[in-house]
């Protein structure tokens, strides 16, 4: 498990206490360690110190220069960094904390070191010049790993903070703050990353791990569930746990009353420790866990008031399989990743199995990071025909964990990138510091200069370069799709083209202009109900921001529609959408619900206008279009410039091919308040 928090306030004292003590008796043995290409370049080595910590969360660098503090301004409080938490699961932490395997705990931080240096390529700085945001992306990080063995309720809860500080190096060499929007963006990446490292490392110990879910969460296979929930206390204090077993301090053992005694005791000592793991070794004992081969128990004596050889809880029987995976728990509707045996096995329940053993079944012509890739691929094509590079690997991550390690999954999917299988879109870019920019190529950006300022294109075109390479353009996120979706994709733009010109005006421009004399709607409205009922084209677009009155504007001219003896019907992928447009006085439906109707209302004096088409997907997109086509009609798309590319590409029409949307008519209005972009000045 991966937690992420915000580290703020105004002592940051206190904050370096925290995370280099913690109420946890193992720092003496492990204080602390700087990862990270920017503790290198602060000179950071060594174990971590308090006063060095703290002065770090200040701001202030080893040399004495300051960093200008960041600050919430609703609690005014200073942000001081970023605290990753990394928790394996529980049947991880009692192997490395009861059983004393120091090889799980040292699989635990090689896992951890991986995922944050993954997490560091995402480091970025940010600046403001003349009320301009500025974004460069720095790659370094100054990283501080303290790794503790108790949670607060005194159960085994191996985790590692690393507490990532508010400060990057610039190219120039300057330490600004840390930009960590991307960091929260990519958790669910990051998270993956580490299970499948721990996985992987604990695979080649010879434990075998039982997956529990479809997001990549596992436990040691030998350890049940009811044991792990013997060592998942919920509750600080100990003694309501003794409550809910039906004892009291009078029933308790010496042992357990002692161990209540130290979740109540504010200060601990060192001899604690030995007091809670004997509690452990007990309680293991009671729910009869056989830690294997690898455990280190053999010389923890038995408390003297509980019989050596005393009843033990039974540990239930569970099937065991011939695979360093049981994916019992979690069934696969892919034939690539099917156990190859799941049937009981003759050994012990609690059976550590080789790291040779055999894998799941796959096709031979596929290595296990090209089956996870393949399978990422069909699972998140299945609804949407751009997959982000993240989701990709993501979810690759998560079906990789038991199977492989997570640079082949990266590599692999780099792989099918460079031969042609995955295509990558054009890239796009976002405002830097600006949550709801619009997001466009770069052509769409050109274009869109070029029709705020009334440029030409080599003026555009140089703008735009200087942005992108001075960071106020900033890419977004790699985006990709498949050859099967780019053929899908192609055929909806066919579909368009071939409607160019192929139907007459519903009322003729000159009646147009008398019928909008004297017309409520500003100049914008005007040319957008001109540009529905004046064409000659099938599929014309609607391109607006949230309150520039898109849907006003579609009834407007649905009044229009009507009165020359023609009839609408709206359609919207949500049933809020189709609401709001009843609203407006439309005849309003779900896209879903129409497409599954046998006899639609539709001919060929019939305009159907599709709202938030920028979230339709291609499959979809592709079958109304050719009902639109087959039966006669003409159709309306209407779009909200923050989607990313709207209707100039939307989820239907993505920018992967040269000719876009745009090709057709879209009127775009200018917006509700006139105002430009703030970096565009």
């Amino acid at each position: 498990m991966l937690s992420l928090t915000l580290i703020k306030g105004n002592n940051q004292y206190a904050a370096a206490h925290y995370f280099s003590s913690a109420d946890d008796y193992y720092t003496k043995e492990n204080p602390g360690e700087w990862q990270g290409a920017g503790a290198q370049a602060l000179g950071l080595t060594g174990p971590i110190e308090h006063k060095q910590l703290a002065r770090l969360l200040d701001g202030q660098l080893p040399n004495g220069e300051r960093i200008q503090a960041t600050f919430n301004s609703v609690e005014n409080k200073k942000r001081m960094g970023l605290d990753l938490t990394f928790s394996p699961p529980k049947s991880v932490s009692m192997q490395a904390l009861v059983a004393g395997d120091k090889g799980v705990t040292q699989a635990h931080d090689h896992a951890v070191t991986s995922a944050l240096e993954f997490a560091e390529t995402l480091a970025a700085a940010r600046r403001k010049v003349k009320g301009k945001s500025y974004r460069e992306r720095t790659g370094n990080m100054v990283i501080g790993k303290f790794r503790h063995e108790m949670s607060r309720a005194k159960d085994p809860q191996l985790h590692t903070h690393a507490v990532i500080l508010n400060m990057t190096q610039r190219s120039d060499g300057a330490w600004r703050s840390l930009s960590n929007e991307e960091i929260f963006a990519l958790r669910t990446q990051v998270e993956a990353h580490y299970h499948a490292e721990l996985a992987a490392g604990l695979q080649e110990l010879g434990y075998v791990i039982r997956l529990v879910d479809d997001k990549g969460v596992f436990e040691l296979a030998h350890i049940s569930r009811e044991q792990i929930e013997a060592f998942s206390q919920r509750s600080m204090v100990i003694e309501e746990a003794l409550a809910n077993g039906g004892k009291t301090r009078a029933t308790a053992t010496t042992l357990e009353k002692q161990v209540i005694a130290l979740a109540t005791r504010e200060r601990k000592d060192e001899s604690d420790r030995e007091v809670i793991k004997q509690y452990w070794v007990e309680k293991s004992r009671e729910f009869g866990i056989d830690y294997g081969p690898r455990s280190q128990l053999g010389g923890w004596p038995v408390p003297a008031d509980r019989a050596p050889g005393g009843p033990a809880r039974p540990a239930p029987h569970r099937p065991e399989t011939d695979s360093p995976v049981d994916h019992d728990a979690a069934p696969s509707d892919d034939p690539s990743l099917v156990p190859s045996d799941r049937g009981p096995s003759p050994s012990s329940p609690h059976t550590i199995a080789p790291s040779t053993q055999t894998p799941p079944v796959r096709p031979s012509s596929l290595t296990p990071a090209q089956a996870v890739v393949q399978y990422a691929i069909k699972h998140l094509t299945e609804r949407e025909a751009i997959v982000t590079e993240h989701d990709l690997t993501t979810v690759a991550l998560q079906r990789a964990v038991g199977l492989v390690r997570s640079d082949e999954i990266r590599a692999e999917i780099q792989r099918l990138a460079r031969t042609g299988a995955l295509i990558e879109s054009m890239a796009t870019y976002a405002i830097a510091g600006d949550r709801n920019s619009s997001t466009l190529s770069s052509a769409g950006w050109k274009r869109y200069l070029m029709a705020l300022k009334g440029w030409d294109k080599a003026q555009a075109q140089s703008y735009l370069r200087n942005a992108i390479v001075q960071g106020s353009l900033v890419r977004t996120a790699a985006r990709h799709t498949t050859t099967k979706a780019l053929k899908l994709e192609r055929a909806i733009l066919a579909i368009e083209r071939a409607g160019r010109g192929s139907v007459v005006p519903i009322v003729a421009p000159q009646l147009l202009e008398a019928a909008l004399a004297g017309s409520t709607l500003n100049t914008d409205q005007q040319k957008a109900v001109h540009t529905i009922v004046a064409t000659n084209n099938r599929f014309v677009g609607i391109q607006g921001d949230a309150g520039t009155g898109k849907s006003f504007t579609v009834a407007r001219a649905a009044d229009l529609i009507h009165a020359a003896g023609y009839r609408t019907l709206a359609l919207a992928p949500y049933g809020n959408q189709v609401k709001a447009l009843k609203q407006e006085g439309l005849k309003a439906h779900t896209l879903a619900s129409f497409l599954k109707t046998k006899n639609r209302p539709i001919d060929s004096r019939t305009l159907v206008v599709l709202d938030e088409a920028g979230t339709v997907g291609a499959r979809q997109m592709q079958q109304l279009m050719r009902i639109v086509e087959k039966t006669g009609a003409r159709m309306v798309l209407l779009g909200d410039t923050k989607q990313t590319e709207a209707i100039e590409a939307g989820n239907a029409i993505p920018p992967f091919v040269p000719v876009t949307v745009t090709t057709y008519s879209v009127f775009v209005f200018s917006g509700a308040s006139g105002r430009t972009k703030p970096w565009l000045g």
